[in-house]
């Protein structure tokens, strides 16, 4: 068979880029090839959809899907079709309760085409023993590892996600803010209900590297330390608050080693824009011809943990200020300090002082334990 070389986009997206002069033949021709990743789980399914493009074509984003229809299906039982869509080419599937005795697979019909993964029963997961973390010293990062309980009977074969939060604040307290409609002065005052909503920010992420480990070489079936994430000293995740709920699987030998085979070939190559093999494009397959996509979709009921860590058990190092406060009036309309009459007598940059100005968002998750806005 002729072997094909695409490139998928979604994965591994921490890579660094580096893009080859290189271009093979016939090989612009598959552009439109699915990328298929996530896991058939009990209570909600999160599958992401993109669309793999050619080595020749100029890359500028990624390439989420996001007009296709999915739903899971029970091998001789009624479909799971309950579908949201909370992010772009990430597709949020009711999936209920897994039974052990049932087979599921996935359907997705996109591009005029069906695409289904074979049927396999839910493998059971583990508990999560324990999140832990560390920092070896000054200008070192924050680690995140993980630990799982002993599992005599089970898989040798796991691989982790995650989904964090974080709290951070703007580099300023603004005093007030300059109102260019009624060209005056609004000044934040707390005792009279008015408040500064563009301090206190959240913003959150999921995983998109690949988390693989196997106990094949242990004496015992039990994962310890295995490194989640690290986040870097001076980064702004662990300024003041942060959070992660991580999520572990067991999967089966045939995943593993397709995504270890996939980690391989993209750090063999260096990058994220690695052309992939074909005899690497995993479970799922075209109905309506021979043609493939690119993914490996199991079934697995997972484990999930919580952790906070806060801003002194991360340690976090700040870089120091980047804003400079302005002594001239309505630069950036941005009040950062009043004289004791109440006069302005300095101005500051509205990024430096509107959180939702560097990436951030004022929806509070509903379970954060601060009481402010």
């Amino acid at each position: 068979m002729k072997k094909k070389l695409i490139l998928p986009f979604v994965l591994l997206l921490v890579l660094g880029s580096c893009i080859s002069e290189y271009i093979p033949t016939s090989v612009s021709e598959h552009n439109e090839l699915m990328v298929v990743d996530g896991t058939i789980t009990d209570s909600v399914t999160l599958i992401r959809l993109s669309r793999s493009y050619a080595i020749d074509q100029n890359f500028a984003t990624n390439i989420p899907i996001t007009d296709a229809m999915i739903r899971i299906e029970v091998e001789g039982g009624a479909s799971r079709t309950h579908v949201t869509q909370p992010d772009r080419g990430l597709y949020a599937i009711a999936t209920g309760t897994l039974h052990p005795d049932s087979a599921y697979r996935v359907n997705i019909q996109w591009n005029n085409e069906e695409y289904v993964s074979e049927y396999l029963t839910p493998l059971q997961t583990p508990e999560i023993e324990s999140i832990t973390f560390d920092k070896t010293g000054q200008g070192k990062p924050l680690e995140i590892f993980v630990n799982s309980t002993r599992n005599d009977s089970g898989s040798q074969f796991y691989r982790w996600t995650y989904h964090d939060q974080w709290e951070f604040d703007a580099e300023l307290y603004a005093m007030g803010i300059w109102d260019p409609t009624g060209d005056s002065v609004k000044i934040y005052d707390e005792r009279e209900g008015i408040y500064n909503l563009t301090f206190h920010c959240w913003q959150q992420s999921r995983s998109t590297s690949l988390i693989l480990e196997n106990t094949l070489q242990l004496s015992e079936n039990h994962v310890r330390n295995k490194r989640i994430l690290e986040i870097p000293a001076s980064n702004k995740r662990i300024s003041k608050l942060y959070h992660i709920e991580v999520t572990q699987y067991s999967i089966r030998k045939e995943s593993f080693e397709y995504f270890n085979n996939l980690q391989k070939n993209i750090d063999e190559m260096g990058s994220l824009f690695a052309p992939i093999p074909s005899e690497m494009n995993g479970n799922i397959r075209k109905i309506s011809n021979d043609g493939w996509a690119i993914g490996y979709v199991d079934v697995s009921v997972p484990r999930r943990k919580k952790l906070f860590i806060t801003t002194q058990e991360a340690g976090y190092e700040p870089t120091g200020r980047s804003c400079d406060v302005l002594d001239y009036s309505k630069a950036g309309y941005g009040i950062y300090q009043l004289d004791n009459a109440g006069g302005v007598t300095s101005w500051a940059p509205v990024e430096c002082i509107d959180c939702t100005r560097n990436g951030g968002t004022k929806n509070k998750p509903d379970f954060w334990p601060n009481d402010h806005r």
